[in-house]
């Protein structure tokens, strides 16, 4: 019977719970600001392992995905308590979800890290958004990251323009920053729905145009990190100043809880289904019919 009691304790701290962290870029706010807060979060994850960061990018000639992986490890290292001593990294392009699943299954990650180089003329939101949904990693999200299955939630990370911009219900405020949707082979509309908004690193005229354009979004510096916590529908929400953390802005607020981003059945079902319905797995369709077909959709 106690055996039971905690088991259901242990679930229920779990249930509908998202914690994520956004930032333009890692040389504008690392320092130990950031990285209190960022141990901090994911403490409030209760993940029973230690910090195993799985990093994810669409790869370009400048910096190799691996290199990046090393850098970020290096750079999150600390002397007491919590380090970074274990990660890997992906580049989205050569991932269909049955390889996603597999890789991640051996990796066994407690942090998903997104990272876009926004220098790359081929990386904009919609190509990442589009690469989020053919990898099947946006699927991997929903039920990691902010389901409400009583598993251990894993900690979000986006870094970079575009992962911000796919932050939030739909693509508007990548339309509204002018990111070409010809970026992608097939545009994806709807956000990735981490959050109930995007985020927005600094002010756009964009924001002006407000006969035409309603956009809500999170406006944040480009030297300041947006953080959401939620246990157990309990939500909060900080804006770091992470090079002034004494900072006004730099302060937890209460929140209205996210919903769900998907209900899984506890009793553990697989749903029997079309992985993506988006339109945009129809393109790589050629190139997924073997795990298509292992896993019994075709």
């Amino acid at each position: 019977l106690i055996f039971i009691l905690v088991l259901s304790s242990a679930k229920t701290l779990h249930l509908n719970s998202r914690h994520v962290i956004f930032l333009k870029d890692f040389a504008n706010v690392k320092g130990s600001s950031f990285y209190s807060t960022f141990y901090s979060v994911f403490e409030e994850t209760h993940q029973e392992i230690e910090p195993r960061v799985a990093f994810f990018r669409i790869n370009d000639a400048s910096v190799g995905p691996q290199e990046l992986a090393f850098q970020r490890q290096q750079q999150l290292q600390r002397q007491d308590g919590l380090s970074l001593n274990c990660s890997q990294s992906y580049d989205l392009r050569e991932l269909n979800p049955l390889e996603l699943e597999k890789q991640l299954g051996l990796f066994q990650p407690s942090i998903l890290w997104i990272h876009q180089n926004d220098a790359s003329s081929q990386c904009n939101s919609f190509a990442l958004r589009y690469y989020l949904r053919t990898s099947g990693l946006d699927r991997y999200i929903e039920e990691n990251c902010g389901a409400d299955n009583g598993v251990p939630c894993q900690l979000f990370v986006g870094e970079g323009v575009s992962p911000a911009a796919c932050a939030g219900e739909s693509m508007d405020i990548a339309h509204a920053l002018q990111h070409d949707p010809k970026g992608a082979p097939e545009p994806q509309f709807r956000g990735l729905g981490i959050l109930d908004k995007s985020v927005l690193y600094g002010k756009c005229q964009c924001l002006d145009q407000k006969n035409d354009n309603q956009l809500d979004v999170t406006i944040v510096d480009d030297e300041q990190v947006f953080v959401w916590s939620q246990t157990r529908g309990l939500a909060r929400s900080l804006i770091l100043n992470a090079q002034n953390p004494d900072s006004s802005r730099t302060s937890w607020q209460d929140k209205e809880p996210l919903p769900p981003m998907v209900e899984v059945d506890l009793g553990g079902r697989k749903c029997i289904g079309e992985p993506s319905i988006d339109p945009s797995r129809r393109i790589q369709l050629s190139q997924d019919l073997e795990w298509m077909e292992e896993e019994g959709f075709c």
